[in-house]
């Protein structure tokens, strides 16, 4: 287990390019043993200093770190365990192998500074290449290997130690789309193999939903919301989630009327019934639904209510589904189906999204006169 409390991180006045910026406004959790826990946000948002500073490799300014049940850092009790005795394994985004060694000496190297018995570092290095898939390969220079390889090299090597804790810095980032998803499912594997706490950073969305059991979204410093996959990308409670995970559309509503967590909302597509995470009772509002959770009709169905109308507009062929923009007066919605439904371009048309599938939030202005 692993628990962050509080944790805040402003860089001193030495820090010539970072200088007094708060990367931590005081962050809280908890992740649990086993776990695939995620870190998900844009550039700046504070999840590799946090990441950072579970290793060890960055000090905080104040709060707490445990690894099980050990405090590694508080600022209240002056204390901070450096990296090498956290027993944490490591992956950075550049791999870091020395292009000088073997596969073998690269992944062994952590063994042989803790000096270990040779027959149990051949044990445990064999073991740790088998499981990445490059037992075949470890007589072989690291420079000759493939990205993809060296990469799987840099994973035994975190491996090799049996950390029960492994930390991941957008290992994938440097991969091509075919690559990365391969080595998607192999994490995934050797996570559930292992058995170990896996703590994950990354800013691809898509990656995190793949992976993660957990995953903690982040903006400027702090938590937007943490949740299961499923959970964000099906019932984001915060506009930011709605509009990083996956796609989403916000159409600027006039709430008619509304009770105890939904409300109805009108626009130029029609009525809505909505789920309602508005945080007061303001009329002006953002529907949102994601441009697949909807059926298409070419005739107005019986009923009104949750039936959008407009006109097609921008088909754009993507294999499996086709997208589409519909537009009604100045707003447009972006929408998916399947190709075998395929409108033609300023044709009318109908959609409908179940009310579970619809959410209203306070507007873009709203959330950033609160700081959201």
């Amino acid at each position: 287990m692993i628990r962050i409390r509080d944790l805040v991180k402003v860089y001193p006045p030495g820090d010539r390019n970072k200088a007094g910026f708060k990367a931590l406004k005081g962050i809280s959790y908890t992740i649990e043993p086993g776990t695939f826990f995620t870190m998900l946000g844009p550039s700046g948002c504070g999840k590799t200093t946090t990441l950072r500073s579970i290793a060890g490799l960055e000090k905080p300014t104040g709060g707490e770190i445990y690894l099980g049940d050990r405090l590694v850092y508080s600022s209240s009790r002056n204390v901070f365990v450096p990296p090498e005795k956290r027993g944490l394994g490591m992956v950075f985004q550049s791999y870091a192998i020395w292009p000088h060694m073997t596969v073998f000496q690269n992944v062994s190297y952590p063994l042989e500074n803790r000096k270990m018995p040779k027959a149990e570092i051949e044990k445990r290095v064999n073991k740790a290449l088998e499981m990445v898939g490059l037992a075949a390969f470890k007589h072989n220079l690291a420079p000759n290997l493939s990205g993809g390889q060296q990469q799987r090299v840099a994973l035994a090597r975190a491996l090799v130690s049996e950390p029960e804790v492994l930390l991941l810095d957008e290992p994938l980032s440097n991969l091509d789309a075919k690559l990365r998803e391969q080595m998607r499912h192999e994490l995934k594997s050797i996570q559930k193999q292992t058995g170990l706490t896996a703590v994950y950073v990354t800013h691809d969305q898509e990656e995190a939903l793949a992976l993660s059991d957990v995953i903690v979204l982040m903006l400027d410093g702090k938590i937007v919301e943490m949740g299961r996959p499923s959970e964000l990308y099906q019932n984001p409670k915060k506009r930011f989630t709605a509009s990083f995970i996956g796609i989403s559309n916000f159409v600027e509503s006039r709430r008619v009327q509304g009770s105890s967590g939904s409300a109805l909302v009108e626009n130029e597509f029609g009525r809505f019934e909505a789920k309602d995470y508005t945080e007061s009772a303001v009329q002006m509002v953002d529907l949102s639904f994601r441009p697949h959770n909807v059926q298409l009709y070419w005739e107005e169905p019986e009923q009104n209510l949750n039936i959008g109308k407009g006109r097609v507009q921008d088909i754009v062929f993507l294999g499996e589904t086709i997208e589409f923009y519909v537009v009604a007066g100045e707003k447009k919605v972006r929408l998916r189906t399947h190709p075998a439904f395929l409108p033609r371009e300023g044709e009318e048309i109908y959609f409908y999204v179940d009310p579970k599938h619809c959410i209203i939030y306070g507007t873009e202005d709203e959330d950033h006169e609160r700081g959201d």
